[in-house]
């Protein structure tokens, strides 16, 4: 940001992309995460909370308490949200950053035992294989749906499901190897 803007992060204009999607309290914008980019973005509870308050305060969103039942705190973007959203969506992303515990296993298999780590790599597996299935579970749901959201959010599956894959496949050619 120039100009003396406050500098925001990546989970900031994810908040405010679900805050522009008019998802406006705090714990529905964490319920909506949960149930969305929580395969490859997530944000503690608290966070979410705490980036409420502070993008209110610099102006990115509106905050209003409503006045009767559980007088939540209702929030909506700002002009200034809109234009900040809008523009980081037009910049170039950063290369994503890979860190895999698994892989730092592989790394120093040599210095352990090779039938334990193969059995670790088999457990991971499994657990990529599980997430394979859900993300073509939810490929096929999103499948149903229509508009361009949805479309974006087939996108980011496919990608998931091509990395599962991925993964699965040198999982395979690795285990014998090790």
């Amino acid at each position: 940001m120039s100009r003396g803007e406050p500098d925001l992060s990546a989970g900031d204009y994810a908040f405010l992309g679900f805050v522009g999607r008019g998802v406006d309290t705090a714990y529905q914008i964490k319920k909506a995460m949960a149930g969305s980019i929580s395969h490859f973005w997530n944000a503690a509870h608290s966070q979410v909370y705490s980036q409420a308050t502070r993008l209110a305060r610099d102006g990115f969103v509106r905050e209003r308490e409503e006045t009767d039942g559980r007088r939540r705190k209702v929030l909506s973007l700002t002009p200034k949200g809109r234009t900040t959203l809008r523009r980081w969506l037009g910049e170039p992303a950063g290369i994503a950053e890979l860190r895999d515990e698994m892989l730092v296993k592989v790394f120093f298999a040599a210095e352990g035992d090779p039938a334990t780590v193969r059995k670790v790599l088999e457990q991971h597996r499994e657990k990529y294989r599980d997430g394979l299935t859900e993300y073509q579970q939810l490929h096929e749901q999103l499948g149903k749906a229509d508009g361009p959201m949805w479309e974006h959010a087939r996108l980011t599956l496919e990608l998931g499901i091509a990395v599962h894959t991925a993964y699965l496949a040198w999982l395979d050619s690795a285990i014998p190897r090790i």
